[in-house]
């Protein structure tokens, strides 16, 4: 009984409170940040993993290039508090 009266609310919730993509506004596909599949697919297809060397000796790592989705996706953390994107 329980779980009918949870599950009612939930699709109560959902209905009056549609998820929306954080980056544009689509139907998110699950996942705790709420991020759309296209939103997701230009993200992947911007990580690069690479590591440079620095004239001082350091290194520095980039795990993607910082434009797109990547960069509203970093906005959204750092200024407005989306944790649910970290």
């Amino acid at each position: 009984m329980e779980r009918l009266v949870l599950q009612f609310w939930t699709a109560l919730v959902d209905f009056l409170f549609p998820s929306k993509c954080p980056l544009c506004g689509g139907k998110p596909e699950g996942g705790d940040a709420g991020i759309c599949g296209g939103c997701w697919e230009e993200i992947k297809g911007s990580f690069r993993g690479e590591v440079y060397e620095m004239t001082w000796g350091g290194k520095l790592f980039v795990l993607a290039d910082f434009d797109g989705k990547v960069q509203e996706a970093i906005h959204l953390l750092k200024y407005r508090h989306r944790r649910s994107l970290g």
